[in-house]
């Protein structure tokens, strides 16, 4: 029996030593230890920061028009009896060039009728001198204190000579008719338009046509009140202001220089913009832009330089986000700051405060990337010819 009891307990014990043993040996195992991970530093691109004087640049578009329009409009009445060859839609014409004739039979009969009506007062006029003279005399041997006006026929005179003043005047108004039925140019200019032919009766106010004066053209160009403030208009100061016109013809651009003349005090109801307006010289010069006119009626784009330096920082557009750009520091770690975005256009951002020359800002978005991480610096790729709409003053 007993060694029954034996046998049994004996794979018991076994059994308990080895779980004793696999206890013991987990309690004395250490844990792996662990590796701290490696993590490669972002790769960014960076641009340095430099402060510049620039002018600033604005960019707008309008339509050429002529600064003076003259509607020629019949001052008599009559039938038209020549039209000049040049009084057409688009003709060039000369100060005083003749464009059509009225009819001018009856304006020369009227002025002769004139003539002879004064030379018939001023005879009259002269008798009734030669009468108050031979009048004088003889009351002067009869009774020199009791003259009076109207026996020296001084009324007399004066209704002669008033009537000598009024054939003046009506022989200078048939001059004046005469020359009426002469249509001329009023100054050097382009016909916009011709409304009359030949043998049509006109009257006293009919319209005739249409000229553009080609001495000054204008182009009324819109702007914000931002930007009327960028070019310093705001207090209405124009000096320094420049502006350049452009438009493309057959794959090739043309510019003209204009001049500001005026700022417009008016806001526009419907597109809340206000209007500057520029004038060019003598538009249809070929001397000008490479011998091509500034047709009126032209759609051109402007550029208006402001006349004022400002000190100003001006990065590419995709550096700033919002008011904030990520700089990085001479350990290449980045922070995030905060900046004063004087204006921004489709390339770039122009910072008036709030970073300073020679800083370096990160051009990649950082947005997921917590301030102080450590980022590499990507090689500068190579430099192309970069544009800006402002102008850089060079020193």
């Amino acid at each position: 029996m007993k060694r029954v009891a034996i046998g049994c307990l004996l794979p018991l014990a076994v059994l308990v030593v080895a779980i004793a043993g696999f206890v013991g040996l987990m309690m004395t195992k250490k844990p792996p230890q662990k590796a701290e991970e490696a993590r490669a530093p972002v790769m960014i691109s960076v641009v340095t920061a430099k402060e510049s004087p620039v002018h600033y640049q604005i960019e707008s578009q309008g339509t050429v028009q002529p600064k003076t329009q003259t509607s020629l409009v019949a001052e008599v009445g009559g039938r038209v009896v020549s039209v000049s060859d040049q009084f057409r839609s688009g003709s060039m014409v000369q100060k005083g060039e003749l464009l059509a004739q009225i009819d001018p039979a009856d304006y020369q009969t009227a002025l002769s009728a004139a003539e002879a009506d004064l030379a018939q007062a001023i005879a009259a006029y002269e008798q009734e001198k030669a009468q108050g003279r031979v009048a004088a005399q003889e009351w002067r041997s009869v009774s020199p204190d009791k003259v009076t006006d109207i026996a020296l026929r001084k009324p007399q005179l004066a209704s002669a000579e008033a009537l000598v003043q009024s054939q003046k005047a009506r022989l200078e108004e048939a001059k004046r008719n005469l020359q009426r039925t002469e249509i001329r140019a009023p100054y050097d200019g382009l016909v916009r338009q011709r409304n009359i032919a030949l043998g049509q009766y006109v009257t006293l106010g009919t319209q005739l046509g249409m000229i553009d004066d080609t001495a000054v053209a204008e182009v009324r160009l819109p702007v914000s009140d931002e930007e009327l403030s960028w070019l310093g208009l705001s207090d209405g100061d124009r000096s320094g202001i420049t502006i350049s016109l452009a438009n493309t013809v057959a794959g090739q651009t043309h510019h003209w220089d204009a001049e500001l003349v005026q700022g417009s005090g008016v806001l526009d109801a419907q597109s809340r913009m206000s209007f500057v307006i520029a004038e060019v010289r003598d538009p249809y010069s070929r001397l000008k832009a490479g011998g091509h006119w500034l047709k009126y009626g032209t759609f051109v784009s402007a550029q208006m330089r402001s006349g004022k330096e400002r000190p100003l920082i001006v990065l590419p557009k995709e550096a700033v986000r919002g008011d904030e750009v990520v700089l990085v520091d001479n350990d290449n770690h980045i922070r995030r700051l905060k900046v004063q975005v004087d204006r921004t256009d489709t390339q770039n951002a122009y910072i008036s405060s709030g970073l300073q020359d020679g800083d370096r800002v990160s051009l990649t978005s950082l947005s997921n990337v917590v301030d102080g991480t450590l980022v590499a610096i990507a090689p500068e790729p190579p430099k192309a010819e970069h544009q800006t709409q402002l102008a850089v003053s060079e020193k």
